[in-house]
């Protein structure tokens, strides 16, 4: 078995993951992802992403294609049973950031974000 120096090992490749895998390549930091499953999950686990969440990803440099490619939802509107329950607007909620909304990610996007973030540096096994 080869064995390689790495910094820090990263235990699973979901977005806590890849965020961090994001943010220690961007000082430098060798890392290394492993993960029990052997490819992303076929089901959607989040609605979107939230304010606070993309603050940070603007403090890593990796904002600019959530923005670009995310749909920006200022509010949302629940139904049960085609009648409506209730009306959240995000843009309340948060009126001390830049980022008043929901960034919803299409399936698409995901994955290639995914990818695209995974390979940066390190090796993802």
């Amino acid at each position: 078995m080869k064995q390689t120096h790495t910094e820090v090992l990263i235990i699973g490749a979901g977005p806590t993951g890849l965020m961090l895998a994001n943010m220690l390549h961007t000082y430098g930091i060798n890392f290394r992802i492993i993960d029990k499953k052997q490819g992303p999950s076929r089901y959607s686990k989040a609605l979107g992403i939230h304010p606070r969440a993309m603050e940070i990803m603007e403090l890593a440099g990796l904002s600019a294609p959530f923005l670009k490619h995310g749909f920006l939802a200022k509010h949302a509107q629940l139904y049960s049973n085609n009648k409506p329950l209730f009306r959240i607007n995000f843009s309340l909620l948060n009126r001390d950031t830049d980022y008043s909304f929901l960034n919803i990610i299409s399936t698409g996007n995901r994955t290639y974000f995914r990818k695209s973030f995974a390979t940066k540096k390190g090796r993802k096994r």
